[in-house]
């Protein structure tokens, strides 16, 4: 199974006109029934024979369903991934251990129609009575989660009501590194919405945060009863948000040239590479942008706003000898282009954009290291350079290289070392050769 990493833990449906009836492909809204597939593994005995019995008592309502069987390991060999490995490591020494050696475990099936929206609670709920008997831990393989008894009921129970619920709780999103040195981006666990999986692709990892927040936001109205029109189509607003946490949320990050809201495509997924068969892709149809990167940059400023600074800088001594040095602390990190950054890495370098009143000095996202070529997304938005956009795919020659970043998950970096220049007031020591902005959190 390919490596992912979770970066968000993140009624009725319209259902799908005829047009996109497509054969075997169910649409990612006006499922009829919404399901969760959930084990529990025992960390002292075994699952009580009684409470086993008791699991559809438990859960009983018209339409629910809750079916039981004890499987292999091997079932479930999405336990085998990093992000398990994380969870176990941070239990306690009894809990690790059974996590680590335990053989089988009990999967528990339960399904209900998508109207009941107080089905998700009780679900959560009778998985906690089958796991107290034997202090289980409770696995959720979608969203890629790991629970103790306490955390899943702090965790998932109480976060299950009222409707309509922050999705965002319920889910996660799934951050995957792709040949093309962009991220895919795809939901685990939406079935237990009634909904299709939904994938986002290719985001630049500098705006992986920002894409990821779209997706949770695209989820939350679907789960609120918006549904696509004819062609797929259908109109996000964080005004139109219906759970008031997540509105007030929203609505206070944005910035003051934010429209608040993006047009969405959903189309089913071709099932090539990385692309789940039975997903849907989002695209941003009514915008006017060249490729797929240029796009979705487009539409994150479109729903959030967007803001970029524009500095004059004096190539004296000083600024030219950081610049050198830039350039030389950069060819190491050249190997890990060509073997792929981790997920939740990024490497930016600054390069020069001809127009003709001189050179406007960009950011540039790096996918692709091949020669002395740099290859990837422009991370700002041109003044003066005309025909490329924040997105558009461009490239840098390497010794032409001004400065570079090399990002981590925590917002710390390595580099920048103009910028330290020009501002040092804005940065600070964040220990290990590594730096940060002074208030970024």
């Amino acid at each position: 199974m390919r490596a992912a990493r979770p970066i968000a833990l993140l009624s009725s449906f319209v259902l799908l006109a005829p047009a996109l009836a497509f054969a075997g492909h169910p649409p990612p809204w006006g499922l009829e029934r919404a399901t969760l597939e959930l084990a529990v593994l025992c960390v002292k005995g075994e699952v009580d024979a009684v409470a086993l019995k008791a699991l559809p008592n438990r859960f009983q309502g018209k339409g629910r369903t809750a079916t039981y069987a004890r499987v292999s390991r091997s079932r479930l060999s999405v336990l085998e991934l990093e992000p398990f490995t994380e969870q176990a490591e941070r239990l306690e020494p009894d809990q690790r251990k059974a996590f680590t050696r335990a053989k089988d475990l009990l999967l528990l099936e339960l399904g209900w129609p998508t109207s009941d929206t107080s089905a998700l609670a009780l679900a959560y709920s009778a998985t906690a009575g089958v796991a107290e008997g034997c202090d289980g831990l409770v696995i959720d393989p979608m969203t890629l989660g790991l629970f103790t008894g306490a955390r899943w009921k702090e965790e998932r129970i109480r976060k299950a009501a009222p409707w309509p619920v922050k999705a965002s709780a319920h889910f996660a999103i799934h951050a995957v590194s792709q040949d093309s040195g962009t991220l895919l981006l795809d939901t685990g666990g939406l079935s237990r919405f009634g909904l299709a999986e939904l994938i986002l692709a290719p985001v630049p990892r500098m705006h992986s945060g920002a894409a990821g927040t779209t997706l949770n936001i695209l989820v939350q109205r679907l789960v609120e009863g918006l549904g696509p029109d004819g062609e797929g189509r259908l109109v996000v607003r964080l005004t139109d948000l219906k759970n008031p946490e997540m509105r007030k949320t929203q609505l206070a990050s944005v910035l003051p040239n934010a429209r608040r809201e993006v047009t969405i495509e959903l189309s089913p997924s071709p099932g090539t590479g990385d692309l789940h068969p039975d997903g849907w892709v989002l695209r941003f149809p009514a915008l006017d942008c060249q490729g797929e990167g240029e796009c979705l940059e487009m539409a994150i400023a479109g729903l959030f706003g967007s803001r970029d600074e524009v500095t004059a800088i004096q190539h004296d001594d000083k600024m030219l000898a950081a610049s050198a040095r830039a350039r030389a602390a950069l060819l190491p990190y050249r190997s890990k282009v060509e073997k792929g950054l981790p997920p939740d890495e990024t490497l930016l370098v600054k390069g020069p954009f001809k127009y003709a009143g001189g050179t406007e000095w960009m950011w540039v996202e790096v996918h692709e290291w091949k020669g002395d070529v740099l290859r990837g997304a422009l991370n700002s938005a041109p003044v003066h350079v005309t025909g490329v956009r924040s997105g558009s795919r461009v490239e840098v020659r390497q010794q032409d290289v001004f400065d570079y970043i090399y990002r981590f998950e925590d917002g710390t970096f390595f580099g920048n070392e103009t910028g330290k220049l020009m501002a040092p007031e804005l940065f600070r020591d964040a220990g290990g050769g590594r730096s940060r902005i002074v208030n970024q959190h």
